[in-house]
């Protein structure tokens, strides 16, 4: 039997990570049967079609401290009855309770890192997040397996934690075929704007990318920017249309898409654009490299373990990505003309005797 901890997975890439796993485990060739414990804000609709009930059952677990403390006793006490079964550990964080099954524990998630925690937002997060790591540092040594993203991440966890690096598998997998687009593709003197597809987690740098259009805006440029703001992110929305309504950047937010809207207007688009500081993957990069996009993306280690962006910048500095913009749109920057000494004493000597 495997027993899958998703008991807080529920958006992003872990999401898409959860329902690889769950078709492959209901796939035809299989004979896996499997209990997942699951974050009940997890969108049920995608399960459908998806998910044979005779192979999984699904426990949900709601997004408080005790349902949580609920489903990590329920997970202690669903391995020991059933011997010889496995533990999956989906969401990064290793059991909290003794278990009987063989634990392995799939990492990834860079924020509980020290490097990245001044990415974090908000001290409910913060708070979240520290706690939630200690749990790791307390509970990780009693993981049988530990398999990784990326050879970054398995670095950072060696570094971090003090495990040996032969403990630490580096498996990154993704069901390819659903990352392609199925849909017939723009044509190329069509494609329009900079897809950006990312909810609008501070880590994600959205702040940032906005301040760079007007740059860009300031100078007469105005590409297009598309993004996907989860609409709970009140206050980044504020910015984008105080932006707007000030500096009149082309941006639009389309919101929260599915997972075959995004493919589908990675296909409309001119590039995609991935300012994100911290990653222990970057699935969409991914996502743009099955569909043939140009990337334009941070200097960042965790971005060259997918692809190579045509264009990059640093991800701190909002001159810098609205630069990396006009490379890719052709536009040359105007570099400094460099005067020899003598036309500043000139300058200073000119200016001495106009004073007089």
């Amino acid at each position: 039997m495997l027993i899958i901890q998703a008991n807080n997975i529920h958006e992003s890439g872990a999401r898409y990570l959860l329902l690889s796993i769950l078709k492959s485990i209901c796939a035809p060739e299989s004979n896996l049967h499997s209990t997942v414990f699951l974050d009940q804000r997890f969108d049920r609709t995608l399960l459908e079609g998806l998910v044979d009930d005779k192979r999984v059952t699904i426990r949900g677990v709601a997004a408080t401290v005790g349902s949580r403390l609920w489903s990590e006793w329920a997970i202690s006490r669903l391995a020991a009855k059933n011997s010889g079964s496995t533990l999956l550990c989906l969401g990064s964080i290793p059991p909290l309770f003794p278990c009987a099954a063989e634990v392995v524990l799939y990492y990834q998630t860079v924020l509980y890192f020290k490097a990245f925690r001044k990415y974090i937002g908000g001290l409910r997060s913060l708070v979240k997040l520290s706690v939630e790591g200690f749990w790791i540092r307390a509970r990780i040594a009693r993981v049988d397996r530990i398999f990784v993203q990326s050879r970054l991440v398995k670095d950072l966890l060696c570094k971090e934690f003090s495990l040996d690096g032969g403990s630490i598998s580096v498996m990154p997998f993704a069901d390819l075929e659903n990352l392609r687009a199925v849909s017939t593709p723009v044509d190329s003197n069509a494609r329009m704007g900079f897809f950006y597809p990312a909810l609008g987690t501070p880590h994600k740098n959205h702040a940032l990318l906005i301040d760079a259009w007007v740059i860009l805006a300031k100078q007469g440029i105005c590409p297009v920017l598309l993004l996907t703001i989860d609409p709970r992110f009140e206050q980044l929305l504020a910015h984008l249309e105080q932006a707007r309504n000030i500096s009149g950047i082309r941006a639009t937010n389309l919101g929260l898409l599915s997972h075959q809207q995004v493919l589908d207007q990675l296909l409309a688009s001119e590039a995609m654009i991935f300012p994100s500081l911290c990653e222990s993957f970057g699935l969409p990069l991914l996502e743009a490299r099955e569909n043939g996009l140009p990337v334009i993306a941070c200097e960042r280690d965790y971005v060259r373990e997918i692809l190579d962006p045509v264009e990059t910048f640093d991800p701190e500095s909002a001159l810098s990505i609205a630069r990396a913009v006009k490379r890719f749109l052709g536009i040359q920057e105007q570099h400094l003309t460099v005067l020899a000494p003598e036309t500043l004493i000139n300058s200073i000597a000119g200016k001495g005797s106009g004073a007089r």
